[in-house]
């Protein structure tokens, strides 16, 4: 369907506050909400990084459909973003495009990381540089104009009976 909204939201889950990353499609016949993850989760980091791209076209439909795959003992955890007939890669940095980067501590000699001011950061660029440009009803029908239908312009043939070229229109 039609991305139509982008937005979190927190909500007590046994007691600890959690927040959420949310996305709004409509199909043209059902609206759906659909979380995505922990704000600060692989899927929603993964989709929101697709949704920088430049190649993400928000007058497209899009679908998306999340992954967990292991592939030579690593795991692979995202949102495969289709839009259109393409398949949008995440958005890699360079270009003037400078995500925030995860704060890590360290803990019983172990690196903890925290992937908070990247999501903030992703979500902070995508209200300013996507969600403004998402529609806001993706399917309304423009009416055709009234009165009569355009006609091609009338300067192309010469006063000959011929073409533009001076050559005469067949008789026969």
């Amino acid at each position: 369907g039609m991305l139509v909204d982008i937005w979190k939201e927190s909500r007590a889950i046994m007691e600890e506050e959690r927040t959420f990353l949310y996305i709004k499609l409509d199909d043209g016949n059902e609206v759906y909400e659909v979380e995505i993850g922990d704000f600060d989760g692989r899927y929603s980091l993964n989709l929101m990084a697709r949704l920088c791209s430049p190649d993400f076209d928000p007058m497209k439909k899009s679908r998306v459909s999340p992954y967990a795959t292991e592939k030579d003992g690593k795991m692979y955890i995202g949102v495969s973003l289709y839009n259109g007939a393409d398949k949008i890669e995440s958005r890699r940095e360079g270009n003037g495009f400078q995500p925030a980067k995860p704060e890590t501590s360290e803990f019983k000699g172990k690196t903890l990381w925290n992937f908070l001011p990247v999501a903030q950061w992703f979500y902070d660029y995508l209200q300013i540089n996507v969600v403004p440009n998402l529609p806001e009803n993706a399917w309304q029908v423009v009416p055709a104009p009234s009165g009569p239908a355009p006609q091609p312009a009338t300067t192309a043939r010469t006063s000959n009976g011929g073409n533009a070229h001076g050559v005469p229109f067949p008789t026969e």
